[in-house]
């Protein structure tokens, strides 16, 4: 069977600034069956239209997706609307069947917990706090809203102009690989594992900048400024965390001022975060100075949904820790402390709500709360 597709109009593709044909493909000459050919047709529509923004084939991040997935895409992806209606219903079924799974492609097992790569993960998630990612893309790299993301897709988001906030990121293949890793794998939960028990020893700390999102993200309603009280919450956040250069490490962006960083190369990449008992210090004094407004408190308690009476029992402080600290379990001790606390602060008449800023002080002075 002979299929031959018209010449159709240049296509500009807005996230990959390249402009593509949608060129005449001619896959007769090959000799497949119709299923195969179907296949064969689809790859060369994909690595004609799609890769350059999804990755090859092979690694792209479309796998399985179904005609209703993409023709829903060409109608609420921006960057994708040139693409609508420029494909007939046999080009749109062979994509899809490019994308699924081969039929003598054999099912591989997912590897032993034992296998994965603990270092890999570990420059990947240190990457994604020293390289900025954590200030737009979400604190906990678990709920990453670029999950998933390949380094192919990292490198090229970064030479995008349409994205220009991210050119000042200098990133090898062999970051973006660990990014990759990071973004695409869960650790295994195993407490026998001695690499993994061993690697909560060697987890990276945040940023100012991750250190700086995080609390905005804690102390105020959707990390955003609704009243003068909540930019009073702001600007402590920015004082005592985001202009710490020294403290928290993480060098110089261009979104720094240049009084801040004129000691500091723009992109700086040698200012790791190390932990010390001066970056202890000012952690703590960071979290009480925020948490000295009420206001702080109460955008914590309202975040974890927590409200009047304030209670203090296993479930609210299991509440609080989890909205803090989602990436860690909360240990016994800590929550015992924090009931005894409670406690105690009722026997000498302060109310709950007073008593939380205690609690939440004792959370966010935690090692947990600075770990990424």
């Amino acid at each position: 069977m002979v299929i031959r597709l018209l010449l159709l109009i240049p296509l500009l593709f807005l996230v990959a600034c390249l402009e593509t044909e949608h060129t005449s493909v001619d896959i007769s000459s090959e000799g497949l069956p119709e299923d195969q050919l179907a296949r064969a047709l689809g790859e060369k529509l994909y690595n004609n239209h799609c890769a350059s923004c999804h990755a090859p084939i092979a690694q792209s991040n479309k796998q399985n997706a179904s005609v209703q997935r993409i023709t829903d895409a060409f109608a609420t992806v921006p960057t994708m609307f040139n693409l609508r209606n420029q494909f007939s219903e046999e080009e749109l079924v062979a994509i899809a069947i490019a994308l699924s799974p081969r039929p003598d492609t054999p099912n591989t097992p997912e590897p032993p917990a034992n296998d994965f790569d603990w270092v890999l993960y570990q420059q990947g998630i240190a990457l994604y706090s020293q390289k900025f990612c954590a200030s737009c893309h979400g604190i906990n790299i678990l709920e990453s809203s670029k999950r998933d993301r390949s380094a192919f897709q990292i490198l090229n988001a970064i030479g995008n102009d349409q994205i220009p906030q991210m050119h000042s990121i200098d990133l090898s293949e062999q970051q973006a690989d660990a990014l990759a890793y990071a973004l695409g794998n869960t650790p295994p939960v195993n407490p026998n594992d001695p690499v993994a028990s061993n690697f909560s020893f060697k987890v990276p700390l945040g940023t100012r900048y991750y250190l700086r999102s995080k609390m905005n993200h804690d102390f105020l309603i959707n990390g955003e400024r609704n009243d003068s009280a909540d930019n009073s919450v702001w600007t402590r956040i920015r004082d005592q965390v985001g202009n710490k250069v020294i403290a928290f490490s993480g060098g110089c962006s261009s979104f720094d001022s240049e009084s801040l960083c004129r000691n500091y190369r723009i992109g700086e990449t040698s200012m790791q975060p190390t932990s010390s008992s001066v970056r202890a210090a000012y952690l703590n004094s960071a979290c009480e100075y925020v948490l000295s407004l009420g206001r702080a408190r109460d955008n914590a308690l309202r975040n974890a949904n927590i409200s009047s009476p304030y209670e203090i029992n296993e479930t609210t402080v299991k509440q609080a820790w989890d909205r803090l600290i989602p990436t860690r379990p909360l240990p016994e001790n800590v929550k015992s402390s924090a009931i005894e606390l409670g406690a105690g602060a009722a026997e000498l008449g302060i109310e709950n709500r007073d008593a939380w800023s205690l609690i939440l002080l004792n959370f966010c002075k935690s090692p947990h709360y600075e770990a990424l």
